[in-house]
């Protein structure tokens, strides 16, 4: 019931919002590894700082991988960066 009523409300949500729900979604389960997609994308400046803090705590009991256009949204979280360009690692 809970997940029907989530995506019937997120049809009418802003990006950001659908986002931090998606995450919200995610963490539920408490995942071993978490893969995200530019997490930091469509938040507003204190959603970023949260979710920063969220997924740095998130790491300390799991692995964290996520993707970013933007290396300023993941280089104090990342104890490693991998660069793709054009399909391949740089």
């Amino acid at each position: 019931m809970f997940i029907i009523y989530i995506s019937l409300v997120k049809q009418h949500l802003s990006l950001g919002t659908k986002k931090k729900l998606g995450l919200i979604q995610a963490l539920m389960h408490h995942p071993k590894i978490l893969i995200l997609d530019e997490p930091m994308n469509a938040l507003d400046d204190r959603s970023v700082e949260q979710t920063k803090k969220l997924l740095l705590d998130v790491s300390k009991n799991g692995l964290v991988i996520l993707s970013s256009h933007l290396k300023t949204d993941i280089e104090d979280l990342c104890d490693e960066v991998i660069h793709v360009a054009e399909g391949k690692i740089v």
